[in-house]
């Protein structure tokens, strides 16, 4: 079954939905200042790096027990 040009563009038109604003709710929370600290703090970021390592090696070691 061929679609012509025309009939493509009515079905199109008809298709077509009106974009509204989203609801406050819908957005993410803004971070505050000491979430944005946290996130960029090398010291913290370090701490979580090493405390991720030692969580996975307790389950490797665990596993080749």
């Amino acid at each position: 079954m061929r679609v012509s040009h025309l009939s493509f563009n009515i079905i199109y038109k008809q298709m077509k939905t009106v974009v509204r604003n989203y609801k406050d709710e819908y957005y993410p929370p803004i971070p505050t200042k000491s979430t944005k600290f946290w996130r960029v703090s090398f010291i913290y970021q370090f701490y979580k790096f090493l405390k991720l390592n030692f969580k996975i090696m307790r389950i490797v070691v665990k596993g080749h027990s």
